[in-house]
């Protein structure tokens, strides 16, 4: 049997080494680029400074022997086509895939290429051991899951590439505070000086950063407020690093809502030993 052509569907805003041997790991010859406006859903992506031009990339591509083609003016070709599809497993391609291909086989590429930091320094974010767990539609959260699905939306204005957090807290008093984490003195120094978390794994040297993460962006917040965090709850997109942890204990939040984990789970212990409860919501 006739082995079939293989084609890759991306986002490849800059050409690196792992886009290089994504590509060719993939064995295919033609490259579908996918353009920030392909996903008006997500308009963070339009915020990708550092995106090349489709003329740009695809000159460069063309150099290493691949055709490539704008995938938004190929949707008909591909699907009408007989092709092995092939994108990277990250979230513009997901939605890529439900809003034009759902119909369609894609095999979707576990592989580090932009968002999956933890994938490239071969990390993975670990799901700390929870009090509880939240199914995915479980009767009766209705309104934890839906402060979750808030919060996917909010930390997508967070101008970090890599890791996009956002936090909030429900206070006894019904006061609700909610967070992302920035860099300062401004959202763009990482990219204009440089980021120095690139110099480490995730979980190394934490302190060690211009971001300051979503659950401090709770407690200065409430700080300058003067409302009390004493016995609040406290919902996170990742799971609080061992700092933010400490910092978590001694506000007095007493539950931690959870959906992602993290690199490394010392602040779990933290939480624990003051007795702060860990509930695991499934996403």
């Amino acid at each position: 049997m006739k082995k079939r052509e293989v084609a890759v569907i991306a986002f490849i805003p800059v050409l690196h080494r792992g886009y290089l041997d994504f590509l060719v790991q993939s064995g295919a010859k033609k490259v579908y680029l996918i353009e920030a406006s392909d996903v008006p859903d997500l308009p963070h992506f339009a915020r990708e400074i550092r995106a090349l031009r489709f003329d740009e990339i695809s000159k460069a591509l063309k150099a290493f022997g691949f055709e490539v083609f704008r995938f938004r003016g190929s949707i008909a070709t591909i699907r009408k086509s007989s092709l092995d599809l092939c994108m990277p497993d990250e979230d513009i391609t997901r939605a890529v895939h439900a809003k034009y291909l759902h119909d369609i086989p894609v095999t979707f590429s576990k592989t580090f290429l932009r968002w999956d930091w933890n994938r490239s320094v071969g990390i993975s974010a670990h799901i700390p051991e929870a009090n509880r767990v939240i199914k995915k539609g479980a009767l009766g959260c209705g309104k934890v899951l839906k402060r979750m699905q808030m919060l996917f939306q909010e930390r997508e204005k967070s101008s970090d590439w890599w890791r996009q957090v956002a936090a909030m807290a429900v206070c006894k008093h019904g006061q609700t505070l909610v967070a992302y984490n920035q860099h300062f003195p401004n959202e763009y120094v990482p990219y204009i000086d440089g980021d120095p978390r690139n110099n480490f794994g995730p979980g190394e040297h934490i302190e060690v950063s211009t971001a300051l993460h979503a659950e401090r962006g709770i407690i200065a917040q409430a700080a300058k407020q003067g409302i009390a965090l004493d016995g609040a709850d406290i919902f996170v997109t990742t799971f609080p690093c061992s700092e933010c942890a400490n910092q978590l204990v001694v506000s007095g939040i007493k539950r931690v809502f959870f959906t992602g984990g993290y690199s490394n789970l010392n602040g779990a212990k933290t939480l624990r030993d003051h007795g702060v409860e860990l509930i695991y919501v499934e996403s």
